[in-house]
């Protein structure tokens, strides 16, 4: 949120906020209340918020979420949206966009597509980014840009000097600031309303599952580049539940470490370092919130090697980056090179017991989630009408770690990137 202390321009009325985004063409055959900018007046300046939609954004959502809307070149929309406002008396432009920085180089260098957005942009006072739960700040090409955590985990102050007269940016003051609810007095009245919500919240979501011998980790996009423990967890409870002989899931879904940020009112749980850990059902729909439904099916060795080439295409070539479409499995392993060209990265299927998968006709069974089988997060080669419908995602893994009662984690090697292997 941008909070312009003093801007006398209103929202859209029935609306907390105005919804910019210059980047969608059919936009307005689709949706109603969105603009390519908002123009509000602040302390004698006319300020342009110009909003940016990623160009991958339909692809992480359920396909066809996006109706007729087609996402375009975001750094040709945003020039655009820029000259348009400029013509409307605007002298300010800041642009908010679901783009963020990804990784840094061995000199410590931002890199993603926030920062070759803003490397593309001149002329703007500020470019505020997102989505990948990565802090920075920075100057580029004299505009400030910035990211925040996500989840309202940091958010920023920012300054900006302006010349009254050219719009030109003078200086600018920035911090990141971390919100703690012990800066906060609780408001009794708001206490009181939540009681009830919190009791029944405790009632469905407090049951004890299992323990946890350690963390599983999740965060810091580690699932977004690499084999990890709470991905093995969900694929293999998910192979086994149906008997298939493969399982694959996009490690986007995957949402939260076990135990997770979950806080049970029954204080007879263990939850506090050192581990052993309690978990309880509050944590598997902290980890799989999106209420995706498994999905069995057959799929051919060529669909699934083009699938594991869709899975690792955004690895960055260090392997130290990538993005949610990053495959999690199970009954299977696979070795990848990042360094190669995308598409022709993955060296080697083979089922667990040593046999190779070919890219070829050959037909195996598998377990997926629904947005996956329906194209979600690039994976086109599964929308082919296939699936027969099965249980919540969440559901699953709830029943598997309920069986086997306690968890550890631990990875077996298989997926293997040959850019960072030993």
């Amino acid at each position: 949120m941008i909070d312009l202390a003093g801007s006398t321009d209103p929202a859209v009325p029935g609306q907390p906020y105005r919804y910019v985004s210059a980047n969608l063409a059919s936009r307005d055959e689709n949706l109603s209340g969105v603009e390519d900018f908002a123009i509000v007046q602040f302390r004698g300046l006319r300020v342009a918020v110009i909003g940016i939609t990623n160009e991958e954004a339909p692809s992480l959502v359920f396909p066809g979420s996006f109706g007729t809307i087609e996402v375009t070149d975001s750094v040709a929309a945003a020039n655009r949206a820029r000259e348009a406002a400029k013509k409307q008396g605007a002298s300010v432009f800041i642009v908010i966009v679901h783009k963020g920085v990804t990784n840094f180089d061995a000199d410590g260098n931002p890199q993603g597509p926030l920062i070759d957005f803003a490397a593309a942009l001149h002329g703007f006072h500020a470019i505020i980014g997102d989505h990948t739960d990565v802090q920075w700040q920075g100057v580029i090409n004299g505009q400030l840009v910035f990211e925040n955590r996500s989840k309202g985990l940091t958010y920023s102050r920012t300054t900006l000097t302006v010349h009254r007269g050219t719009g030109r940016l003078l200086d600018w003051t920035h911090e990141f600031v971390t919100p703690t609810a012990a800066a906060v007095t609780p408001d009794p009245a708001i206490l009181a309303m939540l009681e009830p919500f919190r009791a029944d919240l405790a009632a469905a979501f407090d049951r004890k599952i299992g323990v946890a011998t350690n963390v599983f980790v999740r965060g810091g996009n580690i699932e977004r580049r690499q084999e990890v423990a709470i991905g093995d967890l969900i694929a293999d409870g998910t192979r086994l539940r149906y008997g298939t002989q493969l399982a694959l899931m996009s490690d986007g879904g995957i949402r939260a470490p076990l135990p997770s940020s979950y806080t049970p009112l029954d204080p007879t749980l263990d939850r506090s370092a050192p581990p052993p850990f309690d978990l309880v059902v509050g944590d598997v729909f902290t980890v799989l919130p999106f209420g995706n439904i498994v999905v069995t099916r057959t799929v051919t060795g060529a669909q699934l090697w083009a699938a594991l080439e869709n899975g690792v295409s955004r690895v960055a070539a260090d392997g130290t980056a990538a993005d949610g479409r990053f495959p999690q499995i199970s009954g299977f392993r696979f070795v990848y090179d990042s360094r190669d060209p995308v598409g022709s990265r993955v060296k080697s299927v083979e089922l667990t017991d040593g046999t190779p998968i070919l890219p070829d006709g050959t037909t195996y069974t598998l377990a997926l989630p629904n947005f996956v089988n329906a194209g979600g997060d690039g994976y086109t080669m599964f929308a082919d009408g296939q699936g027969v419908t099965r249980d919540l995602d969440a559901q699953v893994l709830l029943d598997y770690i309920e069986s086997l009662g306690t968890i550890t984690p631990t990875t077996d090697g298989r997926i293997v990137n040959l850019a960072t292997a030993p």
